[in-house]
């Protein structure tokens, strides 16, 4: 994978590498840990995945939802959802807002299925986010972010 700015990156013309006697060709992105890089590190690729998986689940949740009592929907809803927002949340630290958005959407789904508010309801965000008790995306991976620094900060000193 070649990395580097968009327009770094069209002007090398490099379309493999030759190792060996194996002719390796770049690609655009790469997955590393369930993680997909992209060669700018815009990350969009990964965001997309994470929303198209995370849909999925809420789908499925809600159709079972109603045999289910709110303490376990809300455990079923944190192993299944929250828990795919917050894996390597880290790397997505000092996204423009605009990317970060979508995954706030899905959070915000989220809370509304489990709280059992429809999407003309008054109640806003923020309230749905502190009656269950979850921070913001932006504040997760800001924590996520700053745990990691101090964990580095430790390892290396």
């Amino acid at each position: 994978m070649l990395c580097g700015t968009t327009t770094n990156i069209k002007k090398t013309i490099l379309p493999s590498i030759l190792v060996g006697d194996c002719q390796i060709s770049i690609s655009s992105k790469a997955k590393n840990l369930g993680v997909v890089l992209d060669d700018c590190f815009s990350m969009e690729h990964q965001i997309n995945q994470m929303i198209k998986t995370m849909n999925f689940e809420l789908k499925r949740i809600h159709r079972m939802k109603h045999y289910i009592p709110l303490h376990l929907l809300k455990t079923v809803v944190c192993a299944l959802i929250l828990s795919r927002l917050n894996y390597c949340n880290s790397l997505l630290a000092g996204l423009p807002y605009i990317k970060l958005e979508k995954l706030q959407n899905v959070q915000n789904r989220a809370a509304r299925l489990v709280l059992g508010i429809g999407r003309n309801d008054s109640m806003g965000v923020k309230a749905m986010l502190r009656e269950l008790h979850w921070l913001p995306i932006k504040a997760h991976i800001e924590f996520e972010y700053k745990i990691s620094l101090l964990c580095s900060d430790a390892i290396n000193s």
